[in-house]
């Protein structure tokens, strides 16, 4: 069985290892919407993603914090899947968090893309969040010697 250590590790590399995942929020009725959004990671799998003020994954953020967050392409079975609250960063914080999603950018081959507009997030037009993940779940269906899926 995979121990947390290797799970988190595995975790971590798939997820430096894609650019796009899936941010699901809710509003306060509780009407799930769910949005695909280019991301960077830290080790400790905090998530940080950009988007404007006029979308409904920021409405739905500003009432309600919870989200869940997702990332699994085919045709490997793999996923990792993070339940948290999204918080916006500010401060030092932002301009880290800038310039990992610039970072990002590098690797997209992609004409127009929301890190271009990063000066926004100083003049107020876009939002930078960081998901604080409060449970983790690594899945992997593509081992021959055993399925590793580990929750915590």
């Amino acid at each position: 069985m995979i121990t947390k250590q290797e799970a988190h590790k595995s975790a971590v590399e798939f997820l430096n290892n894609h650019q796009v995942g899936t941010v699901s929020t809710a509003d306060l009725g509780g009407q799930p919407f769910s949005s695909a959004v280019y991301y960077a990671v830290k080790d400790d799998l905090t998530v940080y993603f950009l988007t404007s003020h006029s979308t409904h994954k920021h409405q739905n953020i500003a009432k309600n914090n919870r989200v869940a967050f997702t990332v699994g392409f085919g045709p490997e079975y793999i996923a990792v899947e993070l339940r948290g609250r999204a918080v916006a960063v500010e401060g030092l914080e932002l301009d880290v968090a800038a310039a990992m999603m610039i970072k990002v950018q590098l690797q997209v081959p992609m004409v127009r893309w929301p890190v271009e507009r990063i000066e926004a997030l100083k003049k107020g037009g876009l939002v930078m969040y960081k998901i604080i993940p409060e449970q983790a779940t690594f899945l992997n269906l593509n081992s021959d010697e055993h399925v590793e899926s580990l929750a915590d």
